[in-house]
């Protein structure tokens, strides 16, 4: 029996800007849902600007929603007090894309992880330090860095403290924001394979917001595509990688780099630019863009469309038809 760590449903947020002298409004995040299981990982991937970030911060109540509620375990966070939902932490944890942002350069490594444990937990100095021990041991950074401060780390050794103190308090669930988007290829890796077996020794939920469908396609088991505040496809990531549906998707994929050295393949490309959050399209949010687009498309938003029991797309033009060859990513 899976256990739901993170529930989303109809998350709203819009943000009030000033454009030509007066106020409006632009829309991040349009009604969404989301489920996080334990021991999986929910992928939510698309463009900058297409309001990912802003459904991590609204997860983690960095900012308030106008509209939804979110669900940890069967607990509102929504509702929470500003209390409560510090209690609440304990159980959901951040992973930022920059190391050196999220580390407090002032403190060593044995510093930074022990804040977590002294605000949190209570526990006596001795049982702290055995807990960063196996903190350390956890993420496979040797002992001795201890002491070492943020500044005499490697980009991969930073990001190692900084999963090792989100881990600290033995959380159920962490949102993964870009968390290898600042590291090289090589570290990349190790990183999300440490990440996958993080997850399977403790049995965590991820969500994992990124653009890059590498790491995607190593770390998710289900992807969620998000284009101008609204999810457009999902489905588990074999689905939607392998058989992509929505020309959002494709257009996706198809400007991604490919393995093989020499191997070349047909773009499915978008017009134009990304519309204004401020301004939205009335129908389909990519009609301007997308060259399948037909005089339908703009008369509403498109309904759902199941392609499978665990594949949807939101699109009825492209459901009917065949979806793009499968692509492998470059690492």
């Amino acid at each position: 029996m899976t256990t739901t760590v993170l529930t989303v449903s109809g998350l709203t947020k819009r943000f009030r800007v000033a454009e030509r002298g007066r106020a409006r409004w632009l829309t991040a995040v349009d009604g969404i849902d989301l489920a996080v299981t334990a021991g999986r990982t929910l992928a939510l991937v698309g463009e900058s600007g297409s309001g990912k970030s802003t459904v991590a911060r609204c997860v983690a109540r960095l900012v308030e929603p106008d509209a939804g509620e979110v669900r940890l375990g069967d607990r509102s966070v929504s509702a929470m007090s500003r209390a409560r939902l510090r209690a609440a932490y304990g159980e959901i944890q951040l992973v930022f894309q920059d190391p050196n942002s999220a580390l407090n350069p002032r403190l060593t490594v044995g510093a930074a992880l022990d804040e977590p444990l002294r605000l949190h937990t209570g526990a006596a100095a001795p049982e702290r330090r055995a807990r960063i021990d196996e903190l350390l041991a956890d993420v496979r950074l040797d002992p001795h860095l201890i002491d070492r401060y943020p500044r005499q780390l490697s980009g991969g050794q930073r990001q190692r403290v900084v999963i090792a103190r989100a881990l600290a308090v033995r959380p159920t669930f962490l949102l993964l924001d870009e968390p290898t988007a600042s590291l090289d290829v090589s570290v990349r890796r190790q990183v999300l394979a440490l990440l996958r077996r993080l997850q399977r020794e403790h049995g965590l939920g991820y969500l994992l917001i990124s653009h890059d469908l590498a790491a995607v396609r190593q770390l998710g088991d289900e992807i969620a595509v998000m284009y101008l505040g609204r999810i457009v496809e999902r489905g588990l990531a074999a689905e939607v990688l392998d058989r992509p549906t929505h020309p959002y998707t494709r257009a996706l994929l198809s400007a991604a780099p490919v393995a093989e050295y020499g191997r070349t393949r047909t773009r499915f490309r978008l017009r134009g630019e990304i519309p204004s959050a401020v301004d939205l399209p009335r129908g389909c949010r990519l009609v301007g863009r997308c060259p399948l687009a037909e005089p339908s498309c703009d008369d509403g938003y498109p309904p759902t469309v199941a392609l499978s029991a665990t594949h949807t797309v939101d699109c009825p033009i492209t459901a009917g038809a065949p979806s793009s060859p499968k692509v492998t990513l470059a690492p």
